[in-house]
């Protein structure tokens, strides 16, 4: 199918960039395929030690997340030189090991992204890119999420410093999880809820993943067609990261998955929404004829 196509393998791939920066961002990478390894690639948090109180560590900032990306935005706005070069380099030596388009991961990771986007028939359906607005909003979200919660907690922590650390770390993280509901991200538009039972993801994992899409200030899924890669596109990597967050969560169950290659996953992504653009191009081209036509 054209809406199936994809670019060449020895196109540039590279790993998405967890800040939102318009400069370009240096790429991750992820040895292992384990669940633990998978969980640090794909952001997956671990669990704050409840327990111990007598650490000379002080209380761990639930937001020291936020903090990471903030600090990562602006390492790489000063590397950028040098990030361009990277990027040259690995177009020579990852490109070459994607698997194939006709992989099952591929074709997963496929069907998984065409569900969350609401199963479009064609190329020709799919949501348009994000407006320069749009942008800007998810662009400023996460540091002004971070910017309003830091103030708020230095100001929480000055005011109860007498009290007991055991009981202040609870209600510290009492205070974050008050504080997180008051902020209400951007508003969201959902894609349509549409079942296939060929494909068979719950629907409940759709409605999760739309949940921290917005969380993380995107007002709707949607990718920047034209965009070269990911590491061009911040709003692409990001958007991209947080997909195949959830469909490893739930592609992990399913039997008859290749989980030797996991680690390709943001890539072939990343490649197939590269073929997606160039046909969308050719549709912009096409004076009228059919994608068909045009192969």
């Amino acid at each position: 199918m054209a809406s199936d196509m994809e670019t060449s393998d020895d196109e540039e791939r590279t790993s998405r960039t967890g800040a939102a920066s318009t400069s370009q961002n240096q790429p991750g990478s992820a040895a292992n395929a384990d669940d633990a390894e998978f969980d640090r690639m794909l952001g997956g948090d671990t669990d704050d030690d409840e327990n111990n109180d007598d650490s000379d560590s002080g209380i761990e900032d639930p937001t020291a997340a936020l903090k990471n990306q903030v600090d990562r935005e602006r390492r790489k706005r000063a590397h950028e030189s040098s990030q361009a070069t990277t990027r040259k380099v690995r177009k020579v030596v990852v490109g070459q090991k994607l698997p194939s388009q006709s992989s099952g991961l591929s074709r997963s990771i496929r069907n998984f992204i065409k569900f969350m986007m609401g199963m479009p028939a064609s190329v020709s359906s799919y949501p348009a890119g994000p407006t320069s607005t749009e942008w800007g909003i998810w662009h400023n979200w996460t540091k002004n999420r971070y910017d309003k919660v830091t103030a708020h907690l230095e100001i929480f922590s000055e005011k109860h410093k007498e009290v007991p650390k055991p009981t202040f770390k609870k209600m510290y993280r009492e205070e974050l999880d008050r504080i997180r509901k008051k902020l209400t991200p951007p508003p969201f538009i959902a894609t349509p809820d549409v079942l296939n039972s060929e494909i068979n993801i719950p629907m409940h994992v759709k409605k999760s993943c739309e949940q921290e899409i917005q969380i993380a200030g995107f007002g709707r899924l949607t990718f920047e067609w034209k965009a070269r890669s990911f590491t061009t596109s911040p709003w692409n990597g990001t958007l991209g990261t947080i997909l195949m967050k959830h469909y490893y969560q739930w592609a992990k169950s399913q039997p008859g998955t290749f989980w030797d290659e996991t680690s390709s996953m943001e890539k072939i992504l990343d490649r197939w929404v590269q073929g997606q653009g160039k046909l969308m191009k050719k549709a912009d081209r096409s004076d009228g004829k059919s994608l068909e036509d045009l192969k």
